[in-house]
């Protein structure tokens, strides 16, 4: 049997329920209406709302709609990245022979970084440049002057 208690409790939830049907739509601003005067659109008790996200992420709502309460989630963000956190040491190289050179590629988002031993090119020899004399020559003092 039902006490006086609990059917006030019933007709406090039933005036609550007959309330929010009555009440506007889902979507405010909106005026949509069944075929036979009844709202179709969903009730959405609470706004979207996302969860707790992490650094580096962002929050993406997606708004509600006549036909959904919408939604939120957590979405990396791609201009965003954290350090690295467990970069003790500088990135170094291993020995590198005579005819090598150490390359270092520096710390990223997404790395600590390396190095790595890469022949050296080659040297180009000195350019030849012309012996220009102070004095003219003259090939029978001089052995050295050409004929």
């Amino acid at each position: 049997m039902l006490s006086i208690r609990g059917f006030k409790i019933l007709c406090v939830l039933g005036a609550v329920l007959a309330l929010l049907i009555s009440s506007s739509d889902a979507t405010p601003g909106s005026a949509v209406k069944g075929v036979d005067g009844v709202d179709p659109c969903f009730r959405c008790f609470a706004p979207p709302m996302c969860p707790d996200c992490k650094p580096g992420t962002t929050c993406v709502i997606i708004p509600a709609s006549c036909y959904s309460c919408g939604s939120g989630f957590c979405k990396e963000d791609p201009k965003k990245c954290t350090p690295c956190t467990s970069c003790l040491i500088a990135p170094r190289c291993p020995r590198c022979a005579e005819d090598e050179e150490c390359v270092i590629v520096p710390k990223q988002c997404h790395d600590c970084g390396y190095g790595f031993c890469m022949k050296r090119a080659p040297r180009p020899p000195p350019p030849l440049l012309p012996i220009e004399c102070d004095k003219p020559c003259d090939p029978s003092s001089d052995p050295s002057c050409p004929p």
